[in-house]
């Protein structure tokens, strides 16, 4: 049996349940302060608005919990908070009903038992003694059913000899990565008939897509789905043009060289992620292109006068239409508009390859 714990705990019970155990006035001065402390009033919101809060359940929002009343989650102190206050639970669990296998983790507890009467015997008691001695209730989605089944516990589906990850887990992966890969093909990502690929580097675009993948990757991998990863990998194939797969996690494939105090690091840097590039880089108002396949592109550059291998920004369109011609990989590096030091901090803005018609990226 599954339950989860309403979270609608009272400030005061909790402090004076605290402070029975507890005499440090320094302790219990700072104890009062986390506690009774309103997250809902004088906040900042960033990311969100208040009328999106409104959209939220009310089970999921303090703005809409009564005085003094819910949990702060981001508070760092509300799980150590949360496991002192349900500690009687625990004791009435393991004590009074002596119940062998039970779980729990913050809000979230688990029984198992042979005997299906026991079980439904115990969740009575449990809902009861939360309800008198907490003033907590028993939420509605919890459940009773066979181990065979898997129990669905803490973001997984716990079998006898394996996890599996929630389906909505799964799902809510894919859209996101659905979602992102719209965003690129908008932003330019293009594949063309003669068999070249475009990839245009957003960078705050890859970096927030760098840490929730991080996210979703670590939860999966606690899990039994290595057939899922790879699924994942060989349908969203352009992920392995931004990132590195070695440590397990996604690592930039092209990585901006944050800490180059001069220019002459940040071209050694660049060359070294991208070798076999004609590789070009943004000077103010010029275009520099650093040592790389010349004998393929010479042929058609020569025919250009106008072009050297310093070029200004105005002819940059011609240049462009002549590397391509060329059909050699090509990496053009922008400036990012922030300073390392003096020098102007510099990121992979474009890059192309030379594939076969049809190649998957």
């Amino acid at each position: 049996m599954c339950v989860d714990i309403s979270s609608r705990w009272t400030e005061t019970s909790f402090f004076e349940r605290l402070s029975r155990r507890e005499r440090d006035p320094a302790v219990l001065w700072l104890a009062r302060t986390l506690i009774f402390h309103e997250p809902t009033e004088n906040c900042r919101l960033r990311a969100a608005t208040r009328a999106d809060f409104e959209r939220l359940p009310a089970h999921k929002t303090l703005f809409k919990a009564g005085p003094h009343c819910g949990l702060p989650i981001g508070n760092l102190t509300s799980q150590f908070f949360a496991n002192v206050y349900l500690d009687a639970l625990d004791q009435f669990v393991k004590h009074t009903l002596k119940a062998k296998h039970y779980v729990r983790y913050c809000d979230d507890l688990m029984l198992l038992s042979p005997d299906k009467t026991q079980l439904e015997q115990w969740e009575g008691q449990i809902e009861l003694f939360a309800r008198t001695h907490l003033g907590l209730g028993l939420n509605n989605r919890r459940k009773l059913r066979p181990v065979s089944e898997g129990i669905d516990f803490l973001g997984y589906v716990v079998r006898p000899e394996y996890l599996l990850v929630r389906r909505r887990v799964v799902s809510a992966l894919r859209q996101r990565l659905v979602e992102t890969e719209k965003t690129l093909r908008e932003l330019g990502l293009a594949e063309y008939a003669d068999g070249h690929k475009v990839f245009i580097w957003p960078e705050p675009l890859i970096k927030d897509l760098r840490q929730w993948l991080n996210s979703y990757l670590g939860h999966l991998q606690r899990a039994s789905c290595r057939r899922l990863r790879q699924a994942i990998r060989a349908r969203f194939g352009w992920l392995d043009e931004y990132f590195r797969w070695e440590s397990g996690k996604p690592e930039l494939r092209y990585p901006t060289p944050r800490l180059a105090l001069r220019f002459s690091q940040q071209r050694q840097s660049f060359m070294a992620h991208l070798p076999g590039h004609v590789i070009l880089i943004r000077i103010g108002n010029f275009w520099q292109m650093q040592p790389g396949p010349i004998r393929e592109i010479a042929e058609v550059w020569a025919r250009r006068s106008i072009l050297s291998l310093r070029f200004h920004k105005r002819d940059e369109s011609t240049a462009r239409r002549l590397l391509w011609r060329a059909a050699v990989p090509v990496a053009w590096i922008g400036e990012t508009g922030r300073r390392v030091g003096v020098i102007a901090e510099r990121a992979l803005i474009c890059r192309w390859d030379v594939r076969q018609a049809g190649a998957s990226g």
